[in-house]
C-alpha cells in the first residue's frame, strides 16, 4: 500500500491549493480516507491512486477551432451608420426654429 499524503501534499502533488483541493473533496470529486477518530472534525489523507485517478478523469482532448480549418469562408456584414451626432442637433435645432 502507498503512503497516504496530508491535504497539503496531495495539493502541491496537484498543482492547486488546499482551499481548492477541500472544494474539490467536498464536491466528490476527489476521494479521500478518513485517518481521525472523530466524525466531527475529520482528518483527511489522499491516496496517490486516487489522485491519478482524478488526473486521468480530468485530461482533455483539445479539437482544432473552426477558425483554423480551411475551406468555405461565408463574409460578414454591418449595418453600423456613422452618425454626425452634432449635424443632427444642428439641424433639430433649426426645424425647431422654423416652427
Amino acid at each position: 500500500m502507498s503512503d497516504l499524503l496530508t491535504p497539503e501534499a496531495a495539493a502541491t502533488r496537484l498543482g492547486i491549493s488546499t482551499k481548492q483541493l477541500l472544494s474539490l473533496t467536498r464536491l466528490g470529486k476527489i476521494r479521500y480516507i478518513n485517518v481521525g477518530l472523530g466524525g466531527k472534525r475529520e482528518t483527511r489523507r489522499y491516496d496517490e491512486s486516487d489522485l491519478e485517478a482524478f488526473i486521468e478523469a480530468g485530461k482533455q482532448v483539445q479539437w482544432p477551432s473552426k477558425s483554423a480549418r480551411t475551406g468555405k469562408r461565408t463574409g460578414t456584414t454591418s449595418n453600423i451608420v456613422d452618425v454626425d451626432f452634432l449635424e443632427t442637433r444642428t439641424r433639430q435645432l433649426k426645424e425647431k426654429r422654423k416652427q
